[in-house]
């Protein structure tokens, strides 16, 4: 993978992001508020990845 592409890999950047420490990395899903996940992922576009989960993957689990 080229550099450029490696960079904006979300597994590169979560690992980054949390030192590659995985009890860091389960704080951050366990803890952080889905209000608060949507309004800081607008320009990332975790905002419409989880509007997108919300519409299409929640009905087929529900089932």
């Amino acid at each position: 993978m080229e550099e450029p592409d490696r960079i904006r890999n979300p597994k590169v950047v979560v690992e980054k992001l949390t030192g590659g420490r995985m009890e860091r990395e389960q704080q951050c899903w366990e803890e952080t508020s889905l209000k608060l996940l949507r309004e800081r992922g607008v320009h990332t576009g975790l905002t419409a990845y989880i509007h997108e989960i919300e519409e299409r993957l929640i009905p087929i689990i529900s089932e």
